[in-house]
Formats: structure tokens, C-alpha cells, sequence
């Protein structure tokens, strides 16, 4: 019997390992590794740092990809936490250096009293700098700077006069004029309805501008997707879980020339009907429905 016993307790491992016993789980609070994404191959970006990504490698990746390419295509470069940066020596590359430590707290980039969706900081920091590069290649290499000057003439100091006039005092886009275009696109990557919905708000109470500005962002990623002789279909933006996620509005008449009439801009819904005279400047509101 002894023998028997000994048997067993001898035995009774190795049948457990030949059984194949469940292996040792990591404890649940190990956070998951980040997922592995080539930037390079995938996008032809370089990603300088990318280690410092960690988890949100992939949220970055989801950013690039929700933007059309021929608006990112001065991008080459993106550092993070630099350096080295995108203009090092060693790197030497056009691009956008990235300074957010990746928490996850929300960037609110409406004005006091407006609700509207939110990006995580991250998020928001990374299209803002993106941003300063649409600009580079859509205003200033593509036509439209003279356009965004007049706009901010147009509205001069009086801080209500911009979608975006809350983050500082009066003339800031007067003076620092170059925060301009990305300061929009903090509202424009959170959210293109809210967008919209402020600027006819600030338009009903009598002030045109913020309209004129949402038009401008518009008609700046029409001419991203080639659409430009009659708009057409153009991509905007919701969140999703902090992150700007695609969504397809069509926008007719609105080419060149075209553009003393009235305009339909539908989206998922809402529809906005606004009268233009011949410089794309909203002289009339037409409806505004679901916004």
C-alpha cells in the first residue's frame, strides 16, 4: 500500500504537465502590448520615437489613416518626445514634432457654455500639429492664403468673431495669425457637426464669421480629395472612443466661381442650406436641420 501511495504522488505531476495544465496567467492589471505597426511601410511616414507611442500606436495609426493622403503628403516625419526631431540632422525630414506624454485626459476645445464632443489630449495635440502642416500644403502651397487672410481681417479682435476666439484675449489671430487654420482643427477632428452647429449659432445671434470659417476648413479638405470644381463629397469628422473617425458629407453647388447662391451641405443627420455671395461668404441662413 505504501508503495502504492508513493506511486501516485510520483506520478500525479508528470500527468498534470502531459495533460497540458493551463500555463500561468499575467496578473489583470499588465496592461497589453502595444500593437505593432510600420508606419513606414503601411503609410511611408517615419516615426521617430515610436517606442514613446505605447499605447497609442495605434491611435496614431487610426488618426493617419482617417486623413485623406494628399493632405498629409508634405508629411514624412512625425517625432515623438523628441528629440531627435523631424529637423535633426540625423533625420532630416518634413514633419511634426509630437509633445504629448499620451495621457488621457479630454482637451475641450469648445467655448464656455458650448457642449460639444471631445478628443483625448493626446488626440488633440496630434491633429493640431498636423494641422500646422495641412495648412503648409493646402493654404499657402494651394491658394487659399489669401482667403484665410481676408478672414481674419474680416474678423479683427472681437474674440466671439472665431470659432475658436475663447483660448486667448483679443487680436490673438491678428497677432500669431499661423494658430490660426490648426486652432480649427482641434474643433474640426473632434467634431464637423458641432462645428457647424456653433458657427450657425454665432450666425443667428448676428455674427457671420464663425460660418465663414467653418466654410473655409470645408472647402480646404474639398480641395484635399480633388473635388474642388463642384465640392462634391468631402470628409469630416466625429469622435469615436476620443478619436476623429470619417464621416462622408456632400456639399453642392460650391466650385469655383460658383459660388454667389445658395448651398446644401447634408451629413448623417443634419442638412444646412446657407446663401453665398460671390466671395463664399454666407449672407443668408436657408434652414438648419438636426444641427
Amino acid at each position: 500500500m505504501n508503495l502504492l501511495i508513493l506511486l501516485l504522488i510520483i506520478l500525479f505531476p508528470i500527468q498534470s504537465f502531459a495533460m497540458g495544465a493551463p500555463p500561468q496567467q499575467p496578473p489583470p492589471d499588465v496592461p497589453p502590448a502595444p500593437v505593432g505597426v510600420d508606419f513606414e511601410q503601411d503609410l511611408g511616414i517615419t516615426v521617430v520615437n515610436q517606442e514613446r507611442l505605447g499605447s497609442n500606436t495605434e491611435a496614431l495609426r487610426e488618426i493617419l489613416v482617417a486623413i485623406p493622403s494628399a493632405i498629409y503628403e508634405w508629411l514624412e516625419c512625425i517625432s515623438v518626445q523628441g528629440p531627435p526631431f523631424c529637423s535633426s540632422p540625423e533625420v532630416n525630414l518634413p514633419g511634426v514634432n509630437i509633445f504629448a506624454d499620451g495621457n488621457q485626459t479630454f482637451d475641450d476645445p469648445w467655448p464656455p457654455g458650448f457642449q460639444g464632443k471631445l478628443q483625448n489630449q493626446w488626440a488633440a495635440v496630434v491633429t493640431h500639429e498636423i494641422g500646422h502642416g495641412i495648412e503648409r500644403t493646402l493654404v499657402l502651397l494651394r491658394g487659399l492664403g489669401n482667403w484665410q487672410t481676408e478672414l481674419i481681417q474680416e474678423a479683427g479682435c472681437e474674440p466671439l468673431n472665431y470659432l475658436r476666439g475663447h483660448i486667448a484675449g483679443p487680436c490673438f489671430f491678428q497677432n500669431t495669425s499661423q494658430e490660426f487654420f490648426a486652432s480649427l482643427m482641434n474643433q474640426w477632428f473632434a467634431s464637423g457637426r458641432d462645428m457647424l452647429r456653433l458657427a450657425v449659432e454665432r450666425f443667428k445671434a448676428g455674427t457671420p464669421h464663425p460660418l465663414n470659417q467653418a466654410l473655409y476648413v470645408m472647402r480646404a479638405f474639398s480641395v484635399a480629395l480633388g473635388t474642388e470644381a463642384d465640392l462634391g463629397a468631402i470628409w469630416a469628422y466625429e469622435h469615436l472612443n476620443g478619436l476623429p473617425q470619417v464621416e462622408v458629407w456632400q456639399v453642392s453647388p460650391w466650385g469655383p466661381g460658383n459660388c454667389d447662391g445658395p448651398v446644401q451641405i447634408t451629413g448623417p443627420g443634419f442638412s444646412l442650406g446657407l446663401l453665398l455671395d460671390s466671395n463664399c461668404r454666407a449672407v443668408a441662413l436657408l434652414h438648419a436641420n438636426g444641427l
